[in-house]
């Protein structure tokens, strides 16, 4: 399974808001605990599955991403094992240890998730955070 929700900017208008999209692969994709982040950008970039499930507030195509969590688990990861694990991940720590303004991830029982947020975020990730993954935990939640 695929999840991402991202925060995006209609570059004409300004108008901003949140799209999430769930996507299956009716397959075992593999998720382990040695993942990084590149392992997740190569599911959503390059093999994302079918979609399923989606949260659109703004006309798609031509948006600009501000931020983004992406998780990456099997097809039968249960909603409640996905929601320990996004609630668990603090992302003000993760950057802290970082020690810089990136990409962050978080790999625990089978679910890798890997948030970024722009400058524009700065000092207000956790923020950003919590309200990418309510996005995404609604997706879950919905079957």
């Amino acid at each position: 399974m695929y999840l991402t929700a991202q925060r995006v900017t209609r570059p004409a208008d300004g108008a901003t808001a949140i799209h999430a999209f769930r996507h299956h692969h009716g397959r075992e994709i593999g998720v382990s605990a040695s993942w990084m982040a590149g392992e997740v950008m190569e599911i959503a970039n390059h093999d994302p599955g079918n979609l399923t499930a989606k949260e659109v507030h703004l006309p798609q195509g031509g948006n600009s991403v501000l931020s983004y969590l992406d998780v990456v688990c099997e097809d039968e990861t249960a909603a409640e094992l996905i929601e320990r694990v996004l609630v668990a991940f603090d992302v003000g720590e993760a950057i802290r240890r970082q020690g810089w303004f990136g990409p962050v991830m978080a790999n625990q029982d089978g679910v890798a998730a890997v948030f970024s947020a722009g400058v524009a975020h700065l000092g207000q990730e956790s923020i950003e955070y919590a309200e990418l993954r309510a996005a995404v935990l609604r997706l879950i939640l919905r079957t």
